[in-house]
């Protein structure tokens, strides 16, 4: 794929994206003989494959984006509001699980994400444009539900006695 925009800067990259393994193929300031000083033998570094591969699955819009000091958060607004509702709902399960045994249900569970899938799909068809807040609340609702139906089932497997 040719012309990746830049996450903060919007600057279209005319390089195609990198294929893990493939040797790189130009050469400039900070490359001796035409190798990557971030890559051993010649092959694209890591972070750069990863990072390339990581625009599959966030392709982190400056307008769907958390900017701390005038610089772009690496995540976008829902998935930084998922990570956060995972790391304090899993904190909050780990202090309640001893005292109180609450396992939320599967059909409370897919309820839970019906916001988040609404907004995503009335997004992606075009029928309306969604804000920074429901972006964040729908994304970290789904989250909270998901470590109240999943915690409780993997400590409850993890407590069998093993045959």
């Amino acid at each position: 794929m040719v012309g990746q925009p830049h996450c903060a800067t919007g600057h279209v990259d005319p390089r195609p994206l990198a294929i893990p393994g493939q040797r790189e193929r130009r050469s400039g300031p900070g490359r001796r003989g035409g190798r990557s000083n971030a890559g051993v033998a010649g092959y694209v570094s890591a972070a750069d494959t990863l990072h390339q591969l990581y625009l599959w699955l966030c392709p982190q819009r400056p307008s769907h984006s958390y900017f701390l000091l005038g610089h772009q958060l690496v995540l976008e607004e829902r998935e930084m509001a998922m990570f956060a509702a995972q790391l304090l709902g899993g904190l909050v399960y780990g202090q309640l699980r001893r005292r109180v045994l609450f396992e939320l249900g599967s059909i409370a569970f897919v309820v839970s994400g019906v916001p988040m899938l609404w907004d995503v799909l009335s997004q992606m068809l075009g029928m309306r444009s969604s804000d920074s807040f429901t972006r964040s609340w729908t994304g970290a609702l789904f989250l909270v539900a998901f470590v109240f139906w999943c915690y409780p089932r993997l400590d409850r497997d993890a407590r069998r006695p093993r045959e």
